[in-house]
């Protein structure tokens, strides 16, 4: 796993499953925990991985009595729709500060804030080539 994977492992690992959703774009998944309930999404992905005879989600069906902990270690999978839960589920476990949300254009602050630098970027944004 990468480094930048293993530190996000780190997050509490706390909350209940309730349930996981896998689109044609999107994969959610929802966790109750501490009272609240989230969602965390990340694309659906697919790829080269299809192995003939098995299914791409061999859990299917059951992903949502999966602890926390196992749904999360999905993102180091080399299968892209499994890794793509686990990227969803670390998403819904990570706790907001409210204090900090702001409603900003992404595009606007990664130019006023990569001004000078070298910026990496990770997804599709529809203003990046």
């Amino acid at each position: 796993m990468s480094r930048i994977l293993d530190n996000l492992l780190n997050i509490p690992l706390d909350g209940d499953i309730t349930n996981v959703l896998i689109g044609l774009h999107w994969t959610a998944v929802v966790v109750e925990t501490n009272g609240e309930r989230r969602c965390g999404l990340a694309s659906t992905l697919s790829g080269p991985y299809h192995i003939h005879g098995q299914a791409d989600v061999p859990q299917a069906g059951q992903l949502a009595d999966m602890t926390a902990p196992a749904l999360v270690g999905l993102a180091g999978s080399e299968r892209p729709i499994l890794a793509g839960i686990g990227v969803a589920a670390i998403n819904a476990l990570l706790r907001p500060d409210p204090e900090s949300l702001r409603d900003l254009n992404a595009e606007e602050v990664i130019v006023a804030r990569g001004a000078g630098k070298k910026v990496a970027i990770i997804g599709h944004f529809p203003f990046v080539p």
